[in-house]
Order: structure tokens, then C-alpha cells, then sequence
């Protein structure tokens, strides 16, 4: 006899995907293979994997995003450390980059003006 798990459809969870917003300051930051890099960082290692991808997932997301490419500089190696540091604890993250965390009820708007300067490469 099969239990009730075995019988229900598995739901495979999907990873939230970087927003046009967040792909065009990555744009900015990096280019070539770490450009590659650093999006492939951002979407595997920042944002909860979850079943149902709302609006509201990715503007928090973004500005967590946006604070972690923030405090790289564009630097990849910088970018990989903070996420490996932060451990999934982004608040320090956060106040790092100078965006405040919303109170409970208000949007996620203080990382939407930041945007980095074009970056020379070498």
C-alpha cells in the first residue's frame, strides 16, 4: 500500500530568477566569464528556493541582490566571499550597502536608486 506522499505529484522547486534590473547592473559590474559568474552566484545562492515565485520574492530578493553586487565594487571575488560569509543571514548585507529594511506593511524601494557607475575594464 503506498502512503499519501508517494502518491502526490513531487513539485520540483524552482530558484528566482535575477530581474531585468538586477541583469543590468551585473551588466555594469562585470563582463565575460564573471559576468557568468556572478549571476550564476546570485541565483543559486541568493534567494530561498521555493515552489511559487511571487512579485513580492523578487523585489525582496533584488534588494538583497543589489546590496551584494553594492559592496563588490565589482569585484567577483568580493561578490563570492559575501554571499559565502553572510550564510544566508543578509541583514548585515543589507545595512553594508546602506538600504534599510522595510517596516512590516511598506515596500522595498531604498536599493531601486542605486545603480553603479560604469566600470572600466582593464
Amino acid at each position: 500500500m503506498e502512503n499519501d506522499d508517494q502518491r502526490k505529484p513531487r513539485i520540483l522547486p524552482t530558484k528566482i530568477p535575477l530581474s531585468d534590473q538586477c541583469a543590468l547592473r551585473l551588466e555594469v559590474l562585470f563582463q565575460g566569464h564573471n559576468l557568468i559568474k556572478a549571476k550564476r552566484l546570485l541565483v543559486e545562492h541568493v534567494g530561498e528556493t521555493t515552489e511559487i515565485v511571487s512579485q513580492k520574492h523578487s523585489e525582496e530578493w533584488d534588494c538583497v541582490r543589489f546590496a551584494l553586487l553594492k559592496i563588490s565594487h565589482g569585484e567577483i571575488d568580493t561578490l563570492e566571499q559575501e554571499i559565502l560569509n553572510a550564510k544566508g543571514q543578509w541583514d548585515e548585507i543589507l545595512k553594508l550597502a546602506g538600504f534599510e529594511k522595510p517596516e512590516p506593511g511598506q515596500s522595498w524601494a531604498s536599493h531601486l536608486a542605486w545603480f553603479p557607475k560604469h566600470r572600466h575594464f582593464d
